[in-house]
């Protein structure tokens, strides 16, 4: 939907992130004697170190199909640790499990591949007797740590209970893996199998890889993030009867759609006999005019009841649910709580009419009238020949300069006039009062300012780099798999304001995520695994580039209802994101 665009309704996105994921050589070979390993290398060419998504999924793709070089290129390239321990597991699970169907030159050959990824091949088969005992099991990262060129992962498998009496080799289901990363590709330094208990405040968390995972089960794309691509079979070790599929029409026909889950409540850690915990999960609108909307879907809501048993959770049940769907005002409504915030809008509005149209030097804080309401600067610097020069002031040292000829500044008060209308017609209530703007005026408004704007960012602080990359790197940690957690950081562009971003909930197809800025704002994104794919990638490089470089870039987009961008990833934002 196209966004309205007034002085007091500025819609922005702001994007860390230099250069733009371009297509590199299409998507997928047609010509049947065109090979995966065939489209990697010649995507290699053009993109040596595999930045690009594009290239990334081909060089997947010939991995899938048993490429060695595909997976070698991989590994070397990665600047993030999880993706190199998931080619690593896979193809050490392969080497480490008698197979008779493999030949003894297959064997070789997966050993060798195995081996490299050690950094002392006479520690390469420290792990090789637990993965054999846990060969054939879901597993999840349950923890991951990267800080400069050392990280630790912690991976679990989920064991069903009615595998434990076929466990003879170990009975451990964790493992830790310590890395390094020596001339810029990641090395596993040590292992260690370990016991662990999952902790019962992260059950949301296990869910959630549940899901993932019994998605990508019944029919998942390639998939970076997951190589060994999830099967039915593993799906019945996550259920406490052993038998799964109880919610396979739900999740198949919910496949690539955004979901959430409802908090649950924290049962008691005492007993094994506990009734365990409530869930429930809701899917998006499936609205096909709004893929990113954030509404729940009153038809496609469902409860999982999660027990503990032997110190490992299990779902014990699964039930559809039927449910009222939320109202979410629009994105281009104002709210006004009471007769006073419509006296105060009224007020500030001919200020800003008359200020504006005599092109008046002047500065005025104006607030926007959202709950919560937002406040930006206008700052009129005086006429400049015929054209007026201001600037706005959207949020720390981002704004728009301005340098307008009378025929915009008639269609900004034009849209200034329809607003005091509206109110002068309802300022009598009832409240809550909600406004949406004329959107013919709302057009020729956006078209006009976005002639007559640019971007514009005051001196920006020095940076934290080991700070900001550490913290960084365990934000988008959390966001590859979801993980509800708190990110907060020195803003960048933003003199003295402490950023926050939010992971609210995970899904494989839809990550919601809160961002604040300043002045109450919140955007809040419905993420396909593209769009954070993206983001992980472009965040990545951005990292690689501050630490070896110490410069950072910053590309800053504005949505003046143009529809125009720069990138892939600030088209999804646009698509996926609302304020």
């Amino acid at each position: 939907m196209k966004r309205s665009f007034s002085l007091l309704m500025l819609i922005f996105v702001v994007g860390i992130f230099a250069g733009s994921p371009d297509a590199v050589g299409g998507g997928y070979p047609d010509e049947s004697d065109t090979t995966a390993e065939d489209a990697c290398k010649k995507s290699l060419r053009a993109d040596k170190w595999l930045e690009k998504y594009e290239s990334q999924t081909l060089c997947y793709q010939a991995v899938l199909e048993g490429s060695s070089y595909a997976r070698k290129m991989l590994h070397r390239s990665s600047f993030l640790v999880e993706p190199v321990l998931r080619l690593y597991l896979d193809v050490a699970m392969a080497a480490s499990t008698s197979d008779f169907n493999l030949g003894s030159t297959e064997r070789k050959r997966l050993q060798r591949q195995q081996v490299r990824f050690w950094r002392k091949s006479k520690h390469a088969d420290l792990d090789l007797l637990f993965l054999e005992d846990n060969s054939g099991f879901p597993y999840r990262f349950s923890k991951v740590t990267q800080k400069e060129d050392r990280a630790e992962i912690i991976v679990h498998f989920q064991r069903g209970l009615n595998t434990d009496t076929e466990s003879t080799l170990s009975t451990a289901t964790a493992g830790r893996y310590m890395l390094s990363r020596p001339n810029k590709t990641w090395l596993i330094d040590d292992f260690e199998p370990i016991d662990t208990k999952l902790d019962i405040n992260q059950i949301g968390i296990w869910l959630g890889d549940y899901v993932n995972y019994a998605r990508s089960a019944y029919g998942n794309n390639i998939d970076p993030n997951f190589i060994a691509l999830a099967s039915e079979a593993g799906l019945s070790h996550f259920w406490l009867s052993g038998e799964s599929g109880q919610d396979a029409d739900f999740l198949r026909r919910n496949h690539g759609r955004g979901w959430g889950a409802v908090p649950p409540a924290i049962p008691s850690p005492s007993a094994d006999t506990d009734p365990g915990v409530i869930i429930e999960v809701v899917f998006r609108d499936k609205s096909g005019a709004s893929s990113s909307s954030l509404s729940d879907d009153a038809d496609e809501r469902a409860r999982y009841q999660v027990v503990r048993r032997s110190g490992r959770w299990f779902i014990a049940s699964f039930e559809e649910i039927g449910a009222t769907q939320s109202g979410i005002p629009s994105d281009d409504q104002w709210v006004f709580e009471n007769s006073a915030a419509v006296k105060q809008y009224l007020s500030q509005s001919q200020t800003l009419s008359r200020n504006l149209k005599a092109c008046e030097p002047s500065e005025l804080t104006l607030s926007i009238p959202t709950a919560p309401p937002k406040k930006i600067q206008l700052i009129i610097h005086g006429y400049q020949g015929a054209l007026c020069q201001f600037k706005v002031m959207i949020v720390g040292a981002v704004g728009l300069l301005c340098k307008a000829p009378s025929e915009t500044i008639e269609v900004q008060l034009a849209m200034e006039r329809s607003w005091s209308e509206q109110l002068q017609a309802r300022r009598d209530g009832p409240f809550p009062l909600r406004l949406t703007p004329d959107q013919q005026l709302a057009d020729q408004t956006a078209k006009a300012m976005s002639e007559s704007c640019e971007v514009t960012i005051d001196e920006q602080p020095p940076l934290d780099i080991e700070k900001y990359v550490s913290d960084t790197l365990r934000y988008i940690e959390n966001l590859v798999s979801c993980a509800p957690s708190t990110y907060t950081y020195t803003h960048p562009m933003i003199p003295g304001f402490t950023g926050k971003n939010v992971i609210k909930g995970d899904d494989q197809g839809r990550c919601l995520l809160q961002i604040h800025m300043p002045g109450d704002i919140i955007m809040q994104c419905a993420a396909s695994a593209r769009h954070i794919e993206l983001l992980r990638n472009q965040t990545a490089l951005m990292l690689k580039e501050l630490q070896e470089t110490g410069a950072y870039q910053f590309s800053i987009e504005i949505d003046l209802g143009s529809g125009v961008s720069s990138s892939e990833l600030s088209n999804l934002m646009g698509e996926e994101c609302r304020w």
